[in-house]
């Protein structure tokens, strides 16, 4: 099986000259099945760095959540909201981190949606092995210039306890794809209040689960007089 493998970085504003990425050795591959082969050193297209500023994507926490329950679908796990400068943006991937008590295999099924629509824009099976729940958009979504969006994402909750805590917020700024509409370059992403640094409800969103509702009622007979003794 082949795999096509996507590198980014991120690039300073004082960077100049050009930049790529290569591989100088089949040592430099760490491959558990076996060795590496190919014809070394592999190189990227190297690009020619300029000292013209992209446009900014700036993402950040959108109100409090609603604790969810132990077993419920479909519950809100996280609010954001994405603001443009400088340029519209084409989101093409979103990358969100999940942590907290909650174990990762108890968190699936998850949707984003963006506010005021029915049906999501990008789903995930559940959370990779870097706790992260990847949306990979089949159609970019497009925010113009100066234009402001919000968004939930909704997941079922399998299993879980009751006090399990759920933290969601953008870990890396590469986790965040938009492709800018004048440049046609990644967008400079900024995330300060939705990194999780200070662990708050105001740079992620947090949450608790709770036990779910328990209802018991009387299915017997109706009640009347037992004589002593009787069958």
């Amino acid at each position: 099986d082949a795999r096509t493998l996507t590198l980014r970085m991120d690039v300073g504003t004082s960077a100049d000259g050009e930049v790529g990425f290569e591989i100088e050795s089949a040592s430099d591959v760490n491959a558990d099945a076996g060795t590496a082969e190919g014809d070394f050193p592999v190189q990227g297209e190297k690009f020619d760095l300029s000292s013209t500023a992209a446009g900014t994507i700036e993402i950040d926490a959108n109100g409090s959540i609603t604790n969810p329950k132990v077993g419920e679908d479909d519950a809100t796990v996280a609010k954001f909201k994405l603001t443009t400068s400088g340029e519209g943006a084409s989101v093409e991937q979103l990358n969100l981190y999940f942590t907290g008590t909650v174990t990762t295999d108890a968190v699936e099924n998850l949707e984003l949606f963006v506010a005021g629509e029915e049906d999501p824009i990008a789903t995930a099976e559940g959370l990779n092995s870097q706790d992260l729940a990847t949306f990979n958009f089949e159609d970019p979504y497009v925010i113009e210039k100066g234009d402001t969006r919000s968004f939930t994402v909704t997941a079922d909750f399998n299993t879980g306890r009751s006090g399990d805590t759920v933290q969601v917020y953008l870990d890396e700024t590469t986790d965040l794809v938009a492709i800018g509409d004048k440049y046609n370059f990644g967008m400079t992403v900024s995330s300060g209040d939705y990194d999780g640094v200070t662990g708050g409800t105001t740079d992620q969103s947090s949450s608790t689960l709770e036990g779910g509702d328990i209802t018991i009622s009387s299915n017997g007979p109706s009640a009347s007089d037992v004589a002593i003794a009787g069958e």
